[in-house]
């Protein structure tokens, strides 16, 4: 099994503020405990800029 995102969600959050984006947060979201999978999702948010926008 490959492993979708090579970064620890510390490091996504460091390099998304190195990028001008000041507010940033990384979740793994755990795997279904009914599933085969093994591997979470990594769900990450990052604002850039004086006004959040929904697109």
């Amino acid at each position: 099994m490959v492993k979708r995102w090579g970064y620890a969600p510390e490091i996504w959050c460091s390099l998304l503020k190195e990028y001008g984006f000041w507010e940033v947060t990384a979740t793994v979201l755990a795997a279904c405990e009914h599933d085969r999978r093994t591997t979470g999702t990594l769900l990450v948010r990052a604002v850039r800029g004086d006004q959040p926008q929904l697109f």
